[in-house]
């Protein structure tokens, strides 16, 4: 019941550790640096305050979201049970999704969040009945999450007392950051356009292209990687004991009798929202469908590091492929020919 829950958590903590170990490789604090050398000094100082006075509301909103709002799977009920329109359908919710969830670990998931969740919030933050349950409870997480398991209706008060907008309320009276960060902008165009630097043009509300070319890597000393991969990797690879290389047993028997590309790797500058995005060739034909990047990309929204920034694509054939042979999807290709 958790085990994509905990796959996507694990995702994150990967590619959040490897931000922070491209931005220390590539030196890219050190690069933002001098590209500021040129910004005025008023700006600067005003966005290092700015960011200064929002820094514990900040902290405070990351505890709230991580504990309270996902630190637990039964929030989206509770949020869902709050929205219903008549007690009937809240019920309805209940009962529909209660099945989902096992009770044991989620009450110690519960538990957990509690502890973060007072233990690093300051009082006068917490919601009034939030905090009169913990002094009922003198701070037991375990027997207040035991309490709030058996009263569901109690739960639902307790997860959305406090709201997200609550804290970004309050940051909207620290200061006008969203005009500061306009002339950070601003600023660091046209000083950039002075250093002979091309710049982006404004591509707002227009369809945007990125081009490259296709490319091995070579992520590390002594290390490389092929330019594609093929079917034979996904047979090499396939171990039915761990969820990163599980495979369907009529799809494992499907590659018997496929050999053929899977993915190919291009030094295209992707970003989030990117995955499923069509690559076409110099003829413009569709080759294949961006869908990652590669972990020594992980700094790329804010710096583009040529060699190591990749983007990986599935190859338009083994997407055929499947539509056709493995899930037989005679319709679809018929359009698609």
């Amino acid at each position: 019941k958790y085990s994509d829950w905990f796959f996507s958590l694990s995702n994150v903590q990967e590619m959040q550790e490897g931000e922070v170990q491209c931005v220390e490789r590539f030196h890219v604090v050190d690069e933002k640096r001098a590209l500021e050398k040129d910004i005025p000094s008023d700006i600067l100082k005003g966005l290092a305050d700015e960011y200064a006075a929002i820094e514990d509301i900040e902290r405070e909103k990351t505890y709230y979201r991580e504990t309270i709002v996902r630190g637990m799977r039964i929030t989206p009920t509770m949020l869902r049970m709050s929205n219903a329109k008549t007690p009937e359908a809240r019920d309805e919710i209940y009962r529909r999704d209660i099945g989902a969830l096992d009770a044991r670990v989620e009450k110690d998931l519960i538990a957990y969040s509690l502890s973060e969740y007072f233990g690093n919030l300051p009082t006068e933050v917490v919601g009034h009945r939030q905090d009169s349950l913990r002094k009922a409870y003198d701070s037991d997480w375990t027997a207040m999450a035991a309490y709030l398991w058996d009263h569901p209706l109690e739960l639902m008060d307790f997860v959305t007392e406090v709201k997200i907008t609550d804290f970004n309320n309050r940051e909207q009276h620290t200061g006008d950051l969203t005009e500061l960060q306009r002339r950070y902008t601003r600023a660091l165009y046209h000083a950039r356009e002075a250093q002979g630097v091309v710049q982006y043009p404004d591509a707002n509300s227009t369809m945007r292209l990125t081009y490259g070319v296709v490319t091995s890597l070579d992520p590390w000393d002594a290390v490389h990687t092929s330019w594609h991969s093929t079917t034979r990797g996904l047979r090499e690879k396939y171990d039915p004991a761990q969820h990163d290389f599980a495979l369907p047993a009529d799809f494992v028997a499907a590659l018997e009798r496929y050999d053929g590309p899977v993915n190919f790797i291009t030094d295209n500058d992707i970003t989030g929202g990117n995955s499923g995005s069509p690559v076409l060739d110099a003829r413009g034909r569709l080759i294949g469908l961006a869908f990652d990047g590669n972990k020594e990309s992980l700094a790329s929204d804010v710096s583009y590091t040529p060699d190591y920034n990749k983007c990986v694509c599935v190859d338009i054939r083994y997407v055929l492929w499947i539509l056709r042979d493995y899930v037989g999807l005679e319709r679809i290709m018929k359009e698609i020919e």
